[in-house]
């Protein structure tokens, strides 16, 4: 099998070489799809990203969200894990250390955060999830009780994804073309 850092690697080579213009085409559609998904819909608190120019981006979900009084949460990295801020609008979100897009004002209760969706660099049908390699969204996880969805382009969704004991699943993947729920 091949391993973490290298199907990493392998991966964000495959994102780094995504056409801008099939980046935000697929986005719209990942984002369409999510819009209508019942996990979504259902949740009244909801955690983002900030997707970085090669991510599924996530503008028009935030919108969405606020035009329907939800409430939206974007992670910041504090030390070793991440904590959430609510943000009403894009301007009050800074970069960080590592060139994301943050809040800077802070809550930290996550027993209010009813869906979570999170970034990946790839991810498989079991809902093991590749990221960037730090663990923060694993950490958070770690007693999570919301539902967990990852968006994906299509080539993202690789067959098996090495996992160790501490990886957290998601429950939820959504693509342009399918959403899956993770067994």
């Amino acid at each position: 099998m091949i391993s973490k850092k290298a199907l990493r690697k392998h991966l964000q080579d495959l994102r780094k070489n995504q056409f801008r213009r099939t980046i935000v085409r697929q986005s719209k559609q990942i984002t369409d799809r999510l819009l209508a998904f019942e996990s979504y819909q259902q949740s009244q608190v909801v955690g983002l990203y900030d997707g970085l120019d090669f991510e599924v981006q996530t503008e028009n979900i935030f919108l969405h969200a606020i035009s329907q009084g939800k409430v939206c949460l974007y992670p910041k990295v504090v030390g070793a894990n991440l904590i959430f801020g609510q943000v009403s609008d894009p301007q009050e979100l800074e970069k960080d250390k590592f060139g994301v897009r943050a809040p800077q004002k802070i809550i930290a209760n996550k027993k209010q955060l009813q869906c979570l969706i999170v970034p990946c660099v790839g991810v498989d049908l079991w809902g093991r999830r590749l990221g960037f390699g730090g663990g923060f969204y694993d950490r958070y996880l770690q007693n999570f009780q919301g539902t967990t969805i990852a968006l994906a382009f299509d080539y993202q969704v690789y067959p098996l994804i090495p996992d160790e004991t501490h990886d957290k699943r998601v429950d939820w993947i959504v693509t342009s073309h399918k959403i899956y729920r993770c067994h």
